[in-house]
């Protein structure tokens, strides 16, 4: 939707040059300062974006990335239902999406032993990052829900928890008419995999190089197991292939085509993964099914 579309939105006062000018250098002072990227004054108009009529209900997803002003939520909230669906733990952290082993978030984040987990911050602001969450939670009032019970009893005991009306897991879905048995020999030969070398899939975004993930350990294993194996991971940059000991890894780019994933599953003899944390794992689900 362009700023233009919907004439019942007055967006002038945020397109005109000088506006935007001040809102660029508010987000890059707060860059500097480690502050999160929040500063996204059309997040104000966001009932208006649908309507009229305005909508009966907001789903909220992933609200990390640069792009929506968090500050708002309890004034939407007080117009309109407003369902906060969890991916991660973002919400209730700092700045970071998977805290890992560190539970600051519990005890009010500072200190952060990782600035760089994503989304990374320049500076340690963590511990004000999470009071202006928690102001924010402390003002609304929502559902929430979350595809796994490990998160939603995570979410409970966090900044989050005053913002809670209600609450439920409610399970990430797979396709079973696409993610289904059947053609395993020919998908494994289409990776181009020596007939009898054991094909390890593995799927996440960035492959081998998402450091949650812990690549580094899935190639440990592969490579311990003393007998030569295909490791293939999906969801890299470019496809390319390499021989690390006994261990031919196959990296495979990023793919929308859920098909293909399918096929790449369907392939392997085992599907491994590493990840020490993990809100649902939807790719496991993936390859069980």
């Amino acid at each position: 939707v362009t700023p233009y579309e919907r004439p019942h939105v007055d967006y002038r006062p945020y397109a005109e040059p000088a506006a935007r000018r001040q809102v660029d250098r508010r987000r890059r002072l707060g860059a500097r300062l480690g502050h999160e990227d929040i500063e996204h004054p059309y997040t104000a108009h966001l009932l208006e974006l649908t309507g009229p009529p305005a909508p009966d209900v907001v789903l909220l997803g992933n609200l990390h990335g640069g792009f929506f002003d968090l500050r708002r939520v309890p004034d939407l909230a007080a117009r309109v239902p407003v369902v906060l669906r969890l991916a991660d733990s973002w919400a209730f952290t700092g700045h970071c999406a998977i805290p890992g082993r560190c539970d600051g978030w519990a005890r009010g984040c500072g200190r952060c032993p990782d600035l760089d987990r994503p989304p990374a911050i320049r500076r340690d602001a963590t511990r004000r990052n999470l009071r202006v969450k928690a102001e924010v939670w402390r003002r609304s009032s929502l559902s929430v829900v979350a595809p796994s019970r490990w998160l939603l009893d995570r979410a409970c005991r966090s900044a989050l928890a005053p913002a809670i009306r209600t609450a439920a897991v409610v399970p990430n879905g797979v396709d079973l008419g696409v993610f289904r048995p059947g053609g395993e020999r020919a998908a494994a030969a289409a990776l181009g995999v020596e007939e009898g070398v054991a094909v390890l899939a593995t799927v996440s975004n960035l492959g081998l190089a998402n450091a949650t993930k812990d690549g580094a350990t899935l190639l440990g294993a592969a490579a311990a197991l003393e007998r030569r194996v295909a490791l293939v991971a999906l969801g890299g940059g470019t496809a390319r292939r390499e021989r690390i000991g006994l261990v031919d890894v196959v990296h495979l780019p990023r793919t929308s085509e859920r098909a293909a994933v399918a096929a790449l599953l369907r392939a392997a003899d085992v599907y491994v993964h590493a990840a020490p944390e993990e809100s649902f794992c939807l790719a496991a689900a993936e390859a069980l099914a």
